[in-house]
């Protein structure tokens, strides 16, 4: 990514940013207020998308950018690129999980998150209890989402009460 955005201009962008931007501002239009644009073509830029938490916390920042062709989304230190997703929409709907709580951050017993970071989709229940259970789980968990609305510290014996 380039140290300085250029102010976002639709008409500007790559082809393949243009779609992804057209497709992202109509499933998270909150996106369109933080796009800007990268690279060295001045008619053949990519779209970049920085939206920072409303905690402050620059550890929960997402971050949207192209790989080439391709999306990607970054969500902390943790990232991701749509060839590793099923659908085209997919990286536009990981955002919107994102900013509903629904695709969250693992920290440590202190609340930070290390350099690589874990992730838990909440939309997938499984993965929840995959996380609590796998052999080097804490007895709790700390999950930080991106507004910080979500965050809490869960343990199995939290699941076990729902």
């Amino acid at each position: 990514m380039s140290a300085d955005p250029t102010p976002f201009d639709l008409a500007r962008l790559t082809g393949a940013s243009r779609a992804f931007a057209e497709s992202l501002f109509r499933d998270v239009p909150e996106a369109r207020e933080h796009a800007s644009m990268e690279g060295d073509e001045p008619n053949a830029l990519h779209l970049l998308v920085q939206m920072p938490s409303p905690t402050g916390d620059p550890a929960r920042e997402i971050v949207l950018w192209m790989n080439g062709d391709e999306p990607s989304v970054g969500f902390g230190t943790w990232h991701t690129h749509a060839g590793l997703w099923d659908e085209d929409d997919d990286m536009a709907r990981l955002v919107r999980a994102i900013l509903d709580g629904q695709f969250v951050l693992v920290a440590d017993e202190q609340g930070s998150i290390g350099e690589w970071a874990d992730v838990i989709d909440l939309r997938e229940p499984e993965e929840l209890l995959d996380a609590l259970t796998s052999p080097d789980a804490p007895a709790r968990m700390r999950i930080l989402s991106w507004s910080g609305r979500e965050d809490r510290e869960l343990g199995l014996s939290d699941l076990e009460a729902t």
